[in-house]
């Protein structure tokens, strides 16, 4: 008897420790990590096929910086009964190319003129298939032609069909960047709270743009703005709103309004909705994330009948989220006409680092992208990975069915401190950032968060 006592306690602590470490069915079905982010009251996962190497991002991606970037691989050769097919990798093993900044790919080398070239991104090598592409007059292929057939982030094979038993000799394939000189940036900022703000900052900052709360204030501010010749857009926003939207068709109206009055100084609604923020985004992530794209999808069609933009703000890493197989932020740049990134750092390295593929997809589309710099003080992020081990079962409060859990097993973690972030009482390197401008077409210039800390500088 007290044998068997001891076996069920032991159970029982057994799934109690599994309940309190573990991860919804519902939460990363298709991955085996995920990383947990948490800053101050907020946190995000991140659901991962393959776990970073310590230093890497977590997509484990080759990002060469060099202009042109130059490889020679080594091919595998395969007999297809008739015909030779050449297998190049792209990048090493385990790992893919970060191919989007680059325009152009240039294939340099001798093989037979009625070879068929290929190339395979990750889901297409996972399914062994690839995509054709057609060699222009230069033995070049524009790459950014193939933002919809390929993820140009996350290139895995190039593939040559060559007829017959004809030889390829070596080959060497040059990645090229076709951008434009830069141009001098422009800057704008975010003004949440109209009502109580000065215009001391219009004068002191060379600002353009202004983002501001829609509102109490918003009116009367926004014509005080335009009189100093600024470009206004209404700015509204919570997370909340991918269940209920239509306050925002009340924005539109207010600035169809305005804009009657002052046709070239109001653009548009920019729209700051951040359902990650919503404290049950994690058991509902593609759910909720469909929501934020079909409501994006529906206010840029309603901006178009009322005349004006639509501006979407979104956190950098929206591009390491799919949905539908297609990054969260690409959806959104699709459908807006400007997306804004929230890419808070401290220097000018790392901002274009985790801005770059955003900037080259917008490129290709022919869309506008600004990138925020936060000024605000930051709490530390922190960063920790988990392997999600098998389903067991777990105990959940007030279930009424048994229910089954997968536990997680820390890996690691990591802190990014918040003055690594924010760029608050640097106004040397504030100023070194914002006279950079970047060399893409898609780049429109910076906004400044917030309005509230510009009234606070010198």
């Amino acid at each position: 008897m007290d044998r068997s006592l001891a076996r069920v306690t032991f159970l029982i602590c057994i799934l109690y420790i599994a309940s309190i470490l573990h991860a919804q069915p519902s939460i990363c079905p298709d991955t085996p990590y995920l990383e947990l982010i948490r800053q101050g009251s907020g946190q995000w996962i991140h659901c991962l096929h393959q776990l970073p190497q310590k230093g890497e991002s977590s997509d484990r991606l080759l990002k060469p910086q060099s202009d042109p970037y130059l490889i020679t691989p080594k091919p595998k050769r395969f007999d297809k009964g008739g015909k030779m097919l050449y297998l190049f990798p792209l990048a090493p093993d385990g790992r893919y190319l970060d191919a989007a900044p680059y325009k152009r790919l240039r294939i340099d080398g001798t093989f037979p003129a009625d070879t068929h070239i290929f190339l395979a991104d990750r889901d297409h090598y996972l399914k062994e298939s690839n995509i054709p592409v057609t060699l222009d007059n230069n033995q070049t292929i524009d790459l950014w032609s193939l933002w919809k057939r390929l993820d140009l982030r996350r290139l895995k094979y190039l593939v040559l069909l060559v007829p017959g038993k004809e030889k390829v000799s070596t080959l060497r394939l040059r990645f090229f960047r076709v951008l434009p000189a830069v141009r001098p940036s422009a800057l704008s900022v975010w003004l949440w709270k109209p009502k109580n703000a000065s215009f001391d900052p219009l004068e002191m900052h060379n600002l353009q743009a202004l983002y501001i709360q829609m509102g109490p204030g918003f009116s009367r501010f926004a014509r005080k703005a335009i009189e100093r010749h600024k470009i206004i857009w209404g700015l509204d926003g919570d997370p909340h709103d991918i269940f209920d939207g239509s306050r925002f068709i009340d924005d539109l109206r207010t600035l169809k309004t305005l804009r009657h009055r002052f046709p070239h100084a109001v653009a548009g609604l920019q729209v700051d909705i951040e359902p990650y923020l919503l404290k049950d985004f994690s058991k509902n992530r593609d759910a909720y994330l469909k929501r934020y794209l079909q409501l994006i999808r529906e206010l840029s069609q309603a901006a178009r009948r009322f005349g004006l933009k639509l501006s979407v703000v979104i956190p950098f890493w929206f591009d390491d989220l799919y949905i539908d197989g297609k990054p969260i932020a690409f959806s959104v740049i699709d459908a807006a006409d400007e997306t804004v990134l929230m890419s808070y750092r401290n220097n000018f390295d790392d901002l274009l680092s985790i801005s770059r593929d955003i900037l080259a997809y917008a490129s290709a589309k022919h869309k506008a992208v600004k990138l925020g710099i936060e000024l605000k003080e930051l709490p530390d992020e922190n960063h920790t990975y988990y392997r999600i081990l098998p389903a067991v079962p777990c105990l959940v409060a007030n279930a009424q069915t048994p229910r089954t859990c997968r536990p997680l097993k820390k890996i690691r973690s990591y802190t990014v401190p918040g003055n690594h972030i924010s760029l608050q009482g640097r106004l040397s390197r504030l100023l070194d950032i914002i006279s950079r401008g970047i060399a893409f077409p898609s780049f429109a210039g910076y906004v400044l968060h917030d309005y509230e800390e510009l009234e606070k500088s010198p």
